[in-house]
């Protein structure tokens, strides 16, 4: 069965891969003002790299829900959030210029 499950994968996989369909909707990133100058070229890069992305920025300092669908991405300073739908990557963000 397992080995079935991994053949029927793979072959969804090369479907997706040689597939003429863009990735396309909407991703909600939240973020703080003082990370914008450090962030703002990646996301740049992200819209012209996925031009059928809505790309919404909310640049707040209140914690948006992703448990709730209030954003999709938080991207925040501070202490290793404890809620469990909360990845935190070790790391300072470096600059791309």
């Amino acid at each position: 069965m397992a080995a079935n499950i991994k053949s029927q994968l793979d072959n969804l996989a090369g479907v997706l891969q040689s597939s003429d369909e863009q990735i396309a909707g909407q991703l909600v990133v939240t973020t703080v003002d003082s990370f914008v100058d450090t962030l703002s070229p990646w996301f740049s890069a992200f819209c012209q790299l996925h031009p059928h992305i809505q790309f919404d920025l909310r640049i707040d300092t209140k914690r948006l829900r992703l448990d709730y669908g209030q954003a999709h991405i938080a991207i925040r300073p501070g202490a290793q959030p404890t809620e469990p739908e909360y990845i935190k990557r070790h790391g300072q963000p470096k600059s791309s210029n």
